[in-house]
């Protein structure tokens, strides 16, 4: 196996349902096209609007990354809800519709994405604890937590790396384990990562310091090439430029 030793995965997030909340995983399947196997699968649709709920509107949907969503078994299937109270309801429950409801304000119906897996610009979000450290240096009062961010994957970089390395990978092939993936683009950020959500509060000085120190990118998206199983721990390799 050729290539340069990056850093590591620190961790795999997934999220079954789009604009909520995920889930930790320990291992997961990278699949081309669709990125984690189960990632966004689903949607929530509101019935009486035809509208989708959406994170990235905060007045329409508030509180909704503050409900997460984590298949009951495997990769696809019955989705469980953890609601704001720790309530836990399976999206097959009959209780589920009006518990969703009084979380996000209106009923919704839970469908499958017509967009399956499908992040804005890639197949997969990483992120580096470099970009994160960079960043909180910039904005000391800030919290700069993962969960702002919503990546894929989380990527402990080599001690002494500093900045936001992963700029550098753009165009270029990752490796972990079986899996390839070649870096489409930076990850331009919106006002996501702002909002308030569980104990962190809002802090629209946190896209202010990602835009004015890195252009408003944070992190990088990659198309699955190669499909493989990763795991948290295997090393991430970079590899020659993509032809």
């Amino acid at each position: 196996m050729t290539g340069e030793t990056i850093g590591r995965i620190l961790e795999i997030r997934r999220y079954p349902v789009k604009s909520l909340g995920g889930e930790s995983m320990a291992a997961a399947s990278l699949l081309p096209g669709d990125g984690i196997a189960g990632d966004r699968a689903f949607v929530l649709h509101a019935p009486e609007t035809g509208a989708i709920v959406q994170a990235s509107r905060p007045r329409d949907w508030p509180g909704a990354m503050d409900v997460s969503a984590a298949y009951i078994a495997g990769d696809a299937g019955a989705i469980r809800y953890t609601l704001p109270d720790g309530t836990e309801v399976a999206s097959t429950d009959p209780a589920a519709a009006d518990l969703l409801a009084k979380a996000l304000g209106r009923p919704v119906t839970l469908v499958e994405s017509a967009e399956v897996g499908r992040i804005k610009d890639g197949d997969v979000h990483l992120l580096t604890t470099a970009s994160l450290a960079a960043m909180a240096a910039l904005h000391p009062e800030g919290r700069f937590e993962t969960r702002r961010f919503r990546p894929s994957l989380v990527i402990e970089s080599p001690a002494g790396a500093q900045g936001f390395v992963e700029n550098d990978w753009v165009g270029r092939r990752l490796r972990i384990g079986d899996a390839i993936m070649r870096v489409s683009d930076r990850t331009v950020r919106c006002v996501l990562p702002t909002l308030a959500q569980g104990d962190l509060p809002k802090d629209p000085d946190i896209l202010r310091t990602v835009v004015k120190n890195n252009g408003g990118d944070a992190g990088i998206y990659a198309m699955i090439e190669t499909p493989g199983r990763i795991r948290v721990g295997d090393d991430l390799l970079l590899e020659d430029a993509a032809g």
